[in-house]
């Protein structure tokens, strides 16, 4: 079976793009290379200074210096040389990989941190950030926002964690471009007067967004239920909702236009049938197309406003 290849406007597109980092340069900007100019990706980023970047050579980085990485309010980019499938941090035993207040962190795998009480992959705390093409896994909890403002994650799969996906606690984030995979509790938990905006993310799991919050899904596929509870609300625009419905209290509500959800619901632009996944080459949420050699072509195909 072909699979589809091109681009349309509708109520679902996946995007998955190359991703072009904007450097963080001055005129005494320097390169520090791990492991042929320092041994460990610590010792990289505690020698440098705005600028800088932290440039990581293939292979796999486990033990003291390649975890618990602060960052240290330096707005420096922490880089691999050839992307997050040949480049791995190994946290095992660590409370988190990177702690990040300024600078970015570009095509990393970072996995099991399970420190006792925390294990974050990456933890934004009181500060921003961005977090790019990255694989963030096996933790306890992939992504922490603590009273964290401006941050954005793209391109990142985040997958197989305890816990939680992503948390949003007292501060904003933004999410483009990521597949977030179900934890033990939520794929996605946004919480005590927090912001948080996916877009053309895929959403395998709960999505949960309580306690005077806001939660915006824009061209999402999301594979479970969506919560507000405690003075939230969540907006759903152009997804398409399987396997699931959307929950709230009376303090709380929603709103849904130009989707295509299993339980129907009331806004502009809304269907409730069959998506028709079909299988293709980045994953199980393509749309069936005529075009790309499919039986036919899914209602959200060219569907969505304009």
């Amino acid at each position: 079976m072909k699979h589809p290849n091109r681009h349309h406007h509708g109520i679902f597109q996946l995007v998955i793009s190359g991703l072009i980092l904007i450097g963080l340069t001055s005129a005494s900007a320097a390169t520090r290379r791990v492991p042929s100019e320092y041994p460990t990706i610590k010792d990289a980023v505690d020698a440098s200074d705005h600028g800088d970047t932290v440039l990581i050579a293939d292979g796999t980085y486990s033990g003291n210096g390649n975890r618990n990485i602060n960052m240290r309010y330096k707005n420096i980019v922490v880089t691999s040389e050839n992307g997050a499938g040949t480049c791995i941090v190994d946290c095992a035993g660590g409370n988190f990989g990177f702690v990040l207040t300024i600078g970015s962190i570009q095509g990393l795998t970072i996995q099991n941190a399970d420190g006792s009480g925390q294990g974050y992959g990456v933890l934004f705390d009181m500060g921003g950030g961005r977090l790019l093409d990255c694989v963030i896994r096996d933790c306890r909890v992939g992504i922490y926002g603590n009273y964290a403002s401006g941050v954005e994650i793209v391109g990142c799969r985040i997958a197989g964690n305890e816990y939680e996906g992503a948390i949003s606690v007292s501060g904003d984030m933004k999410l483009f471009n990521c597949e977030i995979d179900h934890g033990g509790d939520y794929a996605v938990w946004n919480r005590d007067i927090a912001w948080m905006e996916l877009n053309n993310c895929r959403v395998t799991g709960t999505v949960f967004t309580q306690a005077a919050t806001e939660l915006y899904l824009n061209h999402c596929p999301i594979i479970g239920d969506v919560e507000a509870y405690m003075e939230s609300m969540v907006e759903l625009s152009h997804c398409i909702q399987r396997d699931g419905g959307i929950g709230y209290d009376a303090t709380s509500g929603y709103s849904v236009t130009y989707s295509n959800t299993e339980i129907p619901y009331t806004g502009e632009g809304n269907i409730s049938e069959d998506p028709l996944f079909v299988t293709g080459p980045g994953g199980d949420y393509y749309l069936s197309q005529v075009a790309a050699g499919q039986a036919g072509d899914s209602p959200c195909v060219d569907a969505g406003a304009a």
